[in-house]
């Protein structure tokens, strides 16, 4: 049970990108002297932040770059996923899809069980793995999705599941752009008209949307051209991931009922932890909302040196019009190029604001996300910047958590085992009636999984 939840912390970032918790949530008073350290603390972090790019805050209503209003193509807030509503909506798609899954799904559980029942199921069987990847893109959108989001995370599936995982990224077909950006378009002639060029080959696909590469003319005085990503959604991609999130959700409810029957001490909260990953994936198929997001943390970032998010310039619920940027991405540079541990710092500053600060951070920050901008004249004096791509799953945890997570870093810094488990259960991540002994054997598990990374660090290779 205690191997079992501290597993849960090592993913505790990739939780919070979801918005769940598998475990019961639960927190304890602090005491003032804990509330005093944390203050401190965050104001310390704030100045580092801040260090050497100080803001105006009168100014920066009118000068900050994201602070203004981009043109919206429609005001359609970003909504709730609502299993309910979407099951009566698409009742009988629905249906269909749930048998299709349950025939889909079929072979990889029976393989599955045959493994574990005749004690050969391990974590580094690669026709295991081939057969999820085969099977999850055999589902769809939300599937590779939901492969893609574990495949970044190596230290939890080995080397043999992630890189078999990491082929999704390559496995999602091209669709017509130019159509389905003139369709967002055409609520509004004017912005229409802003578009003057556009690349049919798209430079990224995605299972959800993919981005091509234009020209746009700028609302200004000068009537200026500037380069921009067009970011746009698959057609009907919304109705395919509603019913197929439903589908999952249902997947839970089965698991819910007899994972407990199989395994006694899992306490993992299936439906919870599929509902909050429900509503992560149900924001990303709405553009507007992303472009929101993209906006916030434009604004956020402004006050990090040497880091920043490109500039939004339209949008609406199926399209996004950003400032192109032209950069390396991180995962293509070598191990130990300079330029590589330069981003590893600029990261370091940009989720300390947003974790710590803002309470408001990027969850897909891998290095394909990631760019290393620099111009011609400042490769030899160290003046390249960070860019940060693709707001789609942005986490906002609030200023408890935050605060919660900052103690949890402070003490994971100094090794002190004793309060880093006092600070996951007061996370909620542990129970907070664990027992002494618990509390103990809690403390070695945290020591031998998390102290190696303190030891001998991997953001790099992980950025790469």
């Amino acid at each position: 049970s205690a191997c079992f939840v501290l597993f849960v912390f090592s993913v505790v970032v990739l939780e919070q990108a979801v918005g769940f918790s598998l475990l019961p949530h639960s927190r304890r008073t602090r005491t003032k002297s804990e509330y005093d350290e944390s203050t401190r603390t965050k104001i310390h972090i704030m100045n580092l932040a801040s260090n050497n790019k100080a803001v105006n805050n009168d100014s920066l209503a009118t000068t900050d770059k994201n602070s203004f209003q981009a043109p919206s193509l429609s005001t359609k807030p970003t909504t709730t996923f609502d299993r309910t509503a979407l099951e009566a909506k698409y009742s009988q798609a629905f249906t269909s899809r749930w048998t299709e899954f349950l025939r889909e799904s079929a072979p990889l559980a029976q393989q599955t069980a045959k493994l574990w029942a005749s004690g050969r199921l391990r974590r580094d069987d690669p026709s295991l793995a081939t057969a999820v990847r085969q099977t999850l893109t055999k589902l769809g959108p939300v599937f590779v999705k939901l492969g893609q989001i574990v495949s970044v995370r190596e230290d939890i599936l080995g080397p043999v599941w992630a890189a078999e995982l990491a082929l999704l990224q390559n496995s999602v077909g091209v669709f017509g752009g130019r159509e389905a950006v003139d369709e967002a378009l055409s609520y509004d002639s004017r912005l229409q008209s802003q578009l003057v060029q556009f690349d049919s080959i798209p430079v990224a696909v995605a299972s959800i949307a993919q981005v091509h590469r234009g020209k746009w003319r700028s609302d200004g005085e000068n009537d200026t051209i500037i380069d921009v990503a067009i970011k746009v959604l698959r057609p009907n991609v919304a109705r395919q991931v509603g019913i197929d999130l439903c589908v999952l959700l249902r997947a839970g409810d089965i698991l819910s009922e007899w994972v407990p029957r199989i395994l006694p001490v899992s306490q993992v909260d299936w439906q919870a932890l599929l509902a909050g990953l429900a509503q992560g994936l149900w924001e990303e198929v709405d553009l507007a909302g992303e472009a929101q997001r993209q906006i916030r943390f434009g604004n956020n970032m402004d006050s990090v040196p040497r880091v920043f998010v490109p500039r939004v310039l339209a949008y609406n619920p199926d399209i996004l019009v950003s400032e192109w940027v032209d950069g390396i991405p991180l995962r293509t540079l070598p191990s130990m190029d300079v330029r590589l541990k330069e981003a590893q710092t600029l990261m370091r500053d940009a989720y300390c604001k947003s974790m710590y600060v803002d309470a408001f951070f990027h969850a897909d920050g891998h290095g394909g996300n990631l760019l290393w901008v620099e111009r011609q004249e400042n490769i030899n004096n160290g003046e390249g910047k960070l860019c940060i791509l693709d707001c789609g799953l942005m986490v906002d945890i609030g200023q408890s958590s935050a605060e919660g997570l900052l103690r949890l870093s402070l003490h994971l810094g100094t090794r002190d085992w004793t309060r880093v488990v006092d600070d996951i259960i007061a996370l909620g991540f542990l129970p907070e009636n664990l027992s002494p002994n618990l509390k103990a054997e809690a403390r070695g598990i945290a020591r031998r999984i998390i102290g190696p990374y303190l030891d001998v660090g991997g953001g790099a290779k992980a950025a790469s």
